[in-house]
C-alpha cells in the first residue's frame, strides 16, 4: 500500500482510513473476514485491522466489495438520486448487494442483502466451493473459466467460445 500512496503522490497524513472491499463474506462491524468459499483461506485468520494501525495508524473499515460497488454508483453513478437499487457484480464470484431507502440492506451477521451467486442454475452442474452443485458462481465466474473451457468432451478444432450447459 505504501507504494501506492507513493505513485498516486499521496501521503498517508492526507487519509483519514484504509478501506477494504473484499470478495467474500465479511463482518464489517467487526472487520473480519468470515468465509471466502475456497478462495482466500487465510483471510479469516488475518487481523487487518491491527495491521493497518501498526502500519499507517490509520482507522481500518472492511466490507463486502459488491456493497462498496453498490454505494458508489449510489453516490456516483447509475443508482444516483434513487433510494432503492440492487447490483450484481461478476468476477472472482458472483455478488451483489441491495440498497433500500438509502441504506445497504444488512442484518445482525452482515449477510443480509448479500445476494450471490451461490445459487443453483444448473440441476446436474459443476461442484462449487460453497459444495453445491450447479451454482451461478460455479457455472460462471471467472474462477470457473479455466475449468468451462478446459471441460471435457470439447471436441477437437471445436470452436474456444464458452457454450454453457
Amino acid at each position: 500500500m505504501t507504494e501506492l500512496l507513493r505513485t498516486a503522490g499521496i501521503s498517508v497524513a492526507d487519509c483519514s482510513a484504509v478501506v477494504l472491499g473484499f470478495c467474500g463474506i465479511v463482518n464489517a462491524r467487526e472487520k473480519r473476514v468470515l468465509a471466502t468459499n475456497a478462495k482466500f483461506d487465510d483471510a479469516p485468520g488475518l487481523d487487518l485491522s491491527r495491521w493497518c494501525e501498526q502500519e499507517f495508524h490509520l482507522p481500518f473499515m472492511l466490507e463486502n466489495d459488491a456493497r462498496l460497488a453498490l454505494l458508489g454508483e449510489y453516490r456516483c453513478g447509475a443508482a444516483r438520486g434513487s433510494a432503492d437499487a440492487v447490483m450484481i457484480t461478476l468476477g472472482s464470484g458472483i455478488g451483489g448487494a441491495a440498497l433500500l431507502d438509502g441504506h445497504l440492506l444488512q442484518s445482525r451477521h452482515g449477510l443480509a442483502g448479500t445476494i450471490g451467486g451461490h445459487l443453483p442454475v444448473v440441476l446436474e452442474g459443476r461442484l462449487c466451493t460453497c459444495g453445491n452443485l450447479g451454482c451461478a458462481e460455479s457455472e460462471a465466474s471467472t474462477v470457473s473459466l479455466p475449468d468451462i473451457y478446459r471441460r471435457p468432451g470439447r471436441a477437437v478444432g471445436e470452436p474456444r467460445a464458452l457454450r454453457f450447459r
